[in-house]
């Protein structure tokens, strides 16, 4: 046989690509169809995404020991080690490499988002109103304009409201400083009451 021909390529191509849930109605397709891959590096979230996608991901049945800190806290199948160490030590979650960066992470918590926007709201309270008001318009331009306003715009408020607060916003000052000089200014009036 000759060699340096080589080995050919398959001889039909298949028209659509292949759908593990196409006949599955089961609750675990539909999880696994809405599943995120989060914490991996490149390599590990497309080996992850492949058995996702051709129906080979096995769940877990019961949390898994992380490499790390040595509890039961891993929670994803084939990851070794469980969200806080990861978070701590930057590397990925399925073969530990610390040199890439993750694709995807994980979304913030309810609390996370609770504080952010008490965060926003502190620092709007700090503007002036005109100023205020001038930036809520900004950003409902901004929603307007965007497909997806959650994401792309969210860089651009934050320089805008940096922007307005260093120029803009009110300093605390104590009121004591004020009652001080209108004092004087009433007692210096007083004074030229009795001169007369």
């Amino acid at each position: 046989m000759n060699k340096s021909r080589g080995k050919p390529g398959q001889k039909y191509q298949n028209r659509e690509a292949y759908k593990f849930d196409k006949w599955r109605t089961d609750p675990k397709a539909k999880m696994l169809a809405a599943m995120q891959v989060i914490n991996c590096c490149p390599k590990c979230t497309q080996v992850i995404e492949w058995k996702i996608q051709f129906g080979k991901y096995k769940t877990l049945t019961r949390p898994a020991t992380c490499l790390d800190c040595k509890e039961k806290a891993v929670k994803y199948a084939y990851h070794t080690r469980c969200i806080p160490c990861v978070e701590k030590s930057k590397r990925c979650s399925k073969c530990g490499d610390s040199q890439s960066e993750f694709v995807n992470l994980p979304p913030p918590s309810d609390s996370e988002l609770a504080k952010k926007d008490a965060e926003f709201k502190s620092e709007l309270k700090r503007l002036p109103e005109r100023k205020r008001r001038t930036l809520l318009r900004y950003m409902e331009k901004l929603k307007l304009d965007s497909e997806n306003p959650e994401n792309e715009n969210q860089e651009a408020i934050k320089d805008k409201l940096q922007e307005y607060t260093e120029k803009y916003a009110k300093n605390d000052f104590e009121f004591d400083e004020f009652d001080d000089e209108r004092s004087d200014v009433s007692d210096d009036s007083d004074n030229e009451d009795l001169d007369d």
